[in-house]
């Protein structure tokens, strides 16, 4: 029996750890909760640029397509800190 439970490793100890289980499910959290923050940030993103193209006068433009700019970094950045 001892040599069935090795050949097919269910019986290990590493296969049934729960606090392995445990971190690995909070990274995966973790993971989804920046992905989901940097989606949020890219939508503001496509609404600041959207102003941009819309703005009649030359500040808000820049400050708009500015604003723009900042977010996608920070979007870009998050989301890659998050998934590496």
């Amino acid at each position: 029996m001892l040599r069935a439970e090795a050949a097919s490793g269910i019986a290990s100890p590493g296969v049934l750890d729960p606090d392995r289980a445990a971190a690995e499910a909070n990274d995966i959290r973790t993971r989804v909760r920046g992905l989901r923050l940097g989606a949020f940030v890219l939508l503001i993103t496509v609404a600041a640029f959207t102003a941009a193209q819309f703005a009649s006068r030359r500040e808000v433009w820049w400050a708009a397509a500015g604003l723009g700019v900042v977010l996608y970094g920070v979007a870009t950045v998050t989301t890659f800190v998050t998934v590496w």
